[in-house]
């Protein structure tokens, strides 16, 4: 099932795109500024290598994907733990 984007969402995703692209030589002037690499350094890459990931999971629909089989599992579960008592409309 394909949904077409909405204009809404495509402006959305190119403006948190830009933010996510920016971050990446706000980081190098931040790492670029310490005299020493220090583990500090080295995991405030997590910042913007999270949020690039965030950004391509949202676009690709992973995130709603993964909301989507998190609410067939619970589901899942609910109807394992209470045996099937409860009918669907």
């Amino acid at each position: 099932m394909h949904r077409e984007m909405s204009y809404e969402r495509a402006v959305g995703l190119g403006l948190f795109g830009v933010m996510v692209t920016l971050s990446w030589p706000i980081w190098i002037m931040i790492a670029a500024s310490q005299r020493t690499w220090t583990w500090q350094v080295t995991v405030s890459t997590l910042i913007p290598l999270g949020l690039t990931l965030l950004w391509v999971g949202i676009y690709l629909g992973v995130v709603g994907r993964v909301a989507n089989a998190y609410e067939h599992a619970v589901h899942g579960a609910g109807h394992l733990l209470h045996g099937g008592l409860h009918r669907h409309a």
